[in-house]
């Protein structure tokens, strides 16, 4: 940026220049030039786009924020941290983690409506083409989307909503279909059926996992004793302090019931019964000659206990909605697609942790963005050399010795642990 400084020139001051100069350049431009030039260069292939996002948090408070800049606001905080504002970035990956898209947002950015319709857009101009797979988690497959998506030529891959009308469905649908096992992945077991946005036809696989299955079992377990020991809690405290009308008493049974996915698990009876009691009328202690009267006074017991059977028709179960032709992309390819979704999360880690976007030391909302997109190129070259290094392991038998212990050599070292081994390098 400024070639005539020195190094020891480059202080703070010169820094901030050069994020104010970066900023002022469109940085949306200047990342789309970056990928053009990566994919003809590196011949990198895109078959493949996964799309996600993630929010930093920031301390200060940030006010006077100029109109056109990125508003550093609060917003739904991944990391449950409400109190501190935040901005948000979406990425977009292909098939082997080379970033091709960073875009800032401001902190109450939504992942939902037209946001992916958006990126998609971005990403298709930064491309130049829209022959490529866009795949994104849940909130992607709303009606909304997918027709806006389908219409403008995209193929689809998402995890569709486990909403109560699909969960009533599948028990329906299990009554006269069956799964079909899957050879490529021995835990999965699926059956596929169509489902129709707006005039668009799109693949509903419903698959079942082993894995998933013994999860949501474990999960349960835990939920229902945790549960039960509210309930037990509850029964010493019942007919005491506030629990001792019927109305009260069963809105607190309905709030612990429903605080898990358990309550259809449980089988619970809260009984009545009207007894007399003393009320002496004097005060002090009382013996067998003070005055009394007898009240007529409410009690309350519960009992409940858990069902043997705490195993449901849908438990293991998970839908994927595509638009993608089933004779390119059986089963095997989309249930791939999916589970490579994992790949824009590890971008994220990786942005998060060695890179170090947090803590966050600017107060300027376009030089945090500047800063983000100089660290997105820092990410960009980090893919780029551990694609280069597993390129030339591919054809080895094994890995490099050293860099794990116990003489583990995997071919797909982590880059980190590579870039280790050079740290003593002087040029």
């Amino acid at each position: 940026m400024f070639p005539h400084l020195r190094a020891k020139e480059y202080n703070d001051d010169r820094l901030l220049e050069t994020l104010d100069a970066l900023y002022k350049a469109n940085l949306h431009d200047l990342r789309i030039a970056v990928t053009r030039a990566v994919i003809e260069n590196f011949s990198i292939e895109v078959k493949e786009v996964h799309t996600d996002t993630t929010a930093y948090s920031l301390y200060g408070d940030y006010k006077d924020t100029p109109e056109e800049e990125l508003k550093i606001v609060r917003g739904h905080p991944k990391n449950y941290r409400r109190d501190l504002k935040q901005v948000v970035e979406s990425i977009s990956v292909n098939q082997e983690s080379i970033p091709l898209l960073n875009q800032a947002h401001d902190g109450n950015h939504a992942d939902g409506k037209e946001n992916y319709i958006a990126h998609w857009l971005a990403v298709s101009e930064t491309l130049k083409r829209t022959d490529f797979l866009y795949i994104g988690d849940s909130k992607l497959a709303s009606e909304e989307q997918l027709v806006t998506l389908a219409s403008r030529g995209a193929t689809v891959v998402a995890p569709y909503p486990m909403n109560v009308y699909q969960k009533q469905l599948i028990k329906t649908e299990l009554e006269t279909v069956s799964f079909n096992p899957c050879e490529e992945f021995p835990g999965y077991e699926f059956y596929e059926t169509t489902i129709s946005f707006g005039e668009y036809p799109f693949r509903r696989v419903v698959i079942r996992s082993r894995e998933k299955l013994k999860h949501t079992m474990e999960v349960r377990h835990q939920q229902i004793e945790k549960t039960v020991s509210k309930l037990n809690d509850f029964k010493e405290h019942l007919n005491k302090y506030k629990w001792t009308k019927k109305e009260v008493i069963e809105k607190r049974l309905e709030q612990i019931l429903t605080k898990y996915p358990v309550k259809e698990f449980f089988e619970v009876n809260l009984s009545r019964k009207n007894i007399r009691e003393k009320k002496y009328l004097k005060t002090g202690k009382p013996n067998l000659k003070t005055p009394y009267k007898l009240i007529k006074k409410e009690v309350f017991s519960l009992e409940f206990k858990v069902k043997e059977d705490q195993s449901s028709l849908i438990d293991g179960i998970f839908i994927i909605v595509s638009n993608a032709k089933k004779k390119d992309y059986p089963f095997e390819d989309v249930l791939w697609l999916h589970k490579n979704q994992y790949k824009c999360e590890k971008s994220f880690a990786t942005l998060k942790g060695p890179l170090g976007v947090n803590p966050m030391w600017l107060h300027l909302p376009r030089r945090i963005e500047a800063l983000l997109f100089i660290l997105d190129l820092a990410l960009l070259i980090l893919r780029l050399i551990a694609r280069d290094v597993y390129t030339a392991l591919l054809p080895k038998e094994k890995g490099p010795v050293g860099l794990y212990p116990n003489n583990r050599a995997p071919k797909r070292p982590d880059i980190w642990r590579v870039l280790n081994e050079f740290h003593n390098l002087q040029l």
